[in-house]
């Protein structure tokens, strides 16, 4: 019983791929994925789908997403799926259908019109080994939305650094592509302990995959994301809440030099702090990505107006459609810091519209109530930086840095 899986609703809308006996595929929102999707709604792995040997039945699985897995508007954690039944994750739904006739994919290609925006074919492979610029490209360090970080050597002095390379689709035409380089360009004065430096920044076409991508050199950080030490860290993902007011410090000054420099960030979420392995200090990365990234194919990749990152890190006046300023850079690190002493985000739902009332509407409530060991002084201040109102917020990352040095000063902390 081969089955056809089509996404009728969602970003993905359009998109369709195939499941025969004996063959499982995973479904979420990283890259990694057997089946990628752009929906921000929906968990990095979010569930699965198994045919049997026996071409008798396939089964969904949640894979413990937030949001859960529904069939037929009933929530399930594993259920037999057949034809006609319609599979729903975060904003997405996908109808099951008999495969045809004539089809034996497993899963098969993209047409242009549908290509899912965070992938192409044949790049990541096609790129390791390659020369951009002067530097040689060695290895993937990561993948997101936006495009693959490489690690790289600079030719010229043998010194190791990151690259970072846009999806093709993100930045499709000249002006675009200039306007990202022009963005990136522009944050080559800005140098502090705690930023990621950009070093360069280009276009340059690579024949041989028949791509003309965006580039930036970048600083290398020996080290993992926040987002990945709290994955880490236990099954409830909470860190020490010493540990996490070091962060909060480093970050806060990283934030401070942008804010001298009237650039404001746009994105700060656990993806883009980077923890240095040797030294345990964290850098922000990405500064002005976001900006650099306004343009129609970004608005193709980050749906609803959203800029790239996750809308559960995003001020309630950017829900709004407000422009983005060094208060809600503020929110979004209070957020960040929420989720890393307290194990889960300051605010969950299962739909996008859900989300977005209950960050524009809703009390977190305190870290201290989910992780007790919290120190009281720096409860106040995350919930601060959490006010719905701007002005309600510490009034720039001078004020924050105070009141967290003396929450440190109080521990005895050297920081």
């Amino acid at each position: 019983m081969s089955l056809q899986f089509t996404v009728v609703a969602g970003p993905d809308r359009g998109r369709s791929f195939q499941l025969n006996p004996g063959k499982t595929v995973f479904i979420g929102r990283a890259t990694e994925s057997i089946i990628p999707l752009s929906d921000l709604a929906i968990s990095r792995q979010h569930c699965q789908l198994k045919a049997d040997e026996n071409e008798t039945s396939v089964t969904l699985t949640d894979l413990g997403s937030s949001s859960g897995t529904w069939l037929n508007d009933e929530r399930v954690n594993k259920n037999g799926v057949v034809a006609s039944d319609t599979i729903r994750i975060g904003d997405t739904s996908i109808l099951v259908e008999r495969q045809p006739a004539d089809s034996d994919a497993t899963v098969p290609p993209q047409s242009p019109e549908i290509e899912s925006p965070t992938r192409a074919p044949g790049l990541i492979e096609g790129l390791v080994g390659r020369q951009i610029h002067n530097y040689l490209v060695q290895e993937v360090l990561a993948t997101g939305t936006s495009g693959i970080v490489f690690r790289a050597v600079d030719e010229r002095n043998n010194e190791p650094l990151a690259v970072k390379v846009l999806w093709p689709q993100i930045t499709r035409d000249s002006d675009e592509q200039r306007r990202f380089v022009r963005g990136m360009k522009a944050m080559f004065p800005i140098r502090h302990p705690n930023l990621v430096r950009i070093f360069n920044a280009g276009i340059q076409d690579v024949q041989q995959l028949g791509v003309r991508l965006c580039w930036v050199a970048m600083e290398f950080v020996d080290g993992y994301s926040l987002q990945s030490i709290i994955e880490k860290t236990g099954t409830a993902g909470m860190l020490d809440w010493q540990r996490a007011l070091r962060i909060a410090v480093d970050i806060a000054r990283a934030l401070e030099a942008a804010f001298d420099h009237d650039v404001v960030h746009r994105n700060v979420t656990p993806d883009n702090i980077l923890v240095d392995r040797h030294k345990d200090t964290a850098k922000l990365s990405d500064l002005m990505l976001a900006r650099a990234l306004e343009g129609a194919g970004a608005e193709q990749i980050t749906q609803r107006g959203q800029l790239v990152g996750d809308l559960i890190y995003m001020a309630p006046e950017r829900t709004r459609g407000e422009e983005a300023s060094h208060l809600s850079d503020m929110y979004s690190l209070g957020a960040t810091l929420y989720s890393v002493v307290s194990g889960r985000p300051p605010f969950q739902a299962e739909h996008v519209p859900d989300l977005v009332s209950a960050i524009q509407n809703d009390d977190p409530g305190p870290p201290s109530e989910i992780q007790m060991a919290v120190n009281p002084l720096f409860d106040t201040i995350i919930l601060k930086m959490l006010a719905k109102q701007p002005a309600d917020r510490f009034e720039n990352f001078s004020k924050l840095l105070n009141e967290l040095e003396r929450v440190a000063k109080f521990a005895r902390m050297t920081i």
